[in-house]
């Protein structure tokens, strides 16, 4: 699996061709335990990139299956037509060799 940080995930996104040649800006988000959270803003506008970690940021080595990042994108794919808009995101891509997704970002001001 390759680990996708704010260093190095327009690389990642443009060689995969989820983004075009433009401008990039990425940014983490919060203090995720159990994944990376980055921000990242193109021309098109911004999205949320997230990718599952073996190991958690945790005091003590706790590991969880990488693989739980689907059930998350798959609970999100079935909620979001069954909820008001803007209730749960829309998944936008997915690259399920390295455990990652993308979603749609919340609307200004939301925050974590």
């Amino acid at each position: 699996m390759f680990e996708i940080t704010p260093e190095n995930a327009a690389e990642y996104l443009r060689e995969r061709g989820f983004v075009g040649s433009g401008p990039i800006r990425v940014t983490e988000l919060a203090d995720g335990v159990s994944n990376a959270v980055l921000r990242v803003e193109t021309a098109a506008g911004p999205f949320v990139l997230k990718q599952s970690r073996p190991q958690l940021r945790t005091r003590d080595a706790w590991f969880s299956d990488v693989g739980r990042i689907w059930r998350e994108r798959d609970a999100m794919m079935l909620l979001r037509p069954l909820l008001p808009l803007g209730a749960v995101q829309e998944v936008l891509f997915c690259d399920e060799a390295n455990f990652a997704f993308a979603m749609s970002h919340a609307p200004e001001p939301f925050r974590n």
